[in-house]
């Protein structure tokens, strides 16, 4: 299995070579969440993910090669 999202973003994140404290004032997160966020310690809402993607750039997009998951089977009555 790969990355989560949370990881690729966190490796993003890293990568970019921006600094944390511009990352926390342009997108409003504070500088504590965001390095907790980077050292694994805590998650970002989905709002906050959301902010930080488009701000690095990043696109999620589901596989391709993804298997379909089966359909429940539906439940009669008696």
């Amino acid at each position: 299995m790969g990355m989560s999202v949370s990881d690729q973003v966190r490796k993003a994140l890293v990568d970019s070579g921006i600094s944390r404290y511009r990352v926390s004032k342009d997108l409003g997160i504070s500088q504590a969440q965001l390095s907790k966020f980077v050292n694994r310690k805590a998650g970002l809402s989905v709002g906050a993910l959301d902010r930080l993607c488009e701000f690095l750039g990043l696109e999620v997009r589901a596989k391709a090669d993804r298997p379909s998951r089966p359909t429940p089977a539906k439940r009669t009555r008696r």
